[in-house]
């Protein structure tokens, strides 16, 4: 993976202040770039192969951005009358 150091330095501070699941996708990183091998992963963190692949493409192609999610969110509702 060959994260920089910054790089490195934000995983682990993200990984301690957020929720279980976003937890689990920077680990997968961190993971990845200690060369930890897919079986090792999916059993340390329980998660397949699909989820190890998702995210490997997503850091390799986006970098840390790649790892936020990509849709905006809800739109504010109007208020009523």
């Amino acid at each position: 993976m060959n994260l920089s150091e910054t790089e490195r330095e934000e995983l682990m501070s993200m990984q301690r202040s957020r929720t279980m699941a976003v937890c689990q996708v920077r680990r997968v990183i961190l993971l990845l770039d200690e060369g930890a091998s897919r079986a090792a992963i999916m059993t340390e963190l329980r998660c397949d192969s699909r989820f190890i692949t998702t995210w490997q493409t997503r850091f390799a192609r986006d970098r840390l951005a790649g790892l936020y999610g990509r849709h905006p969110g809800r739109a504010p509702r109007p208020d009523g009358p």
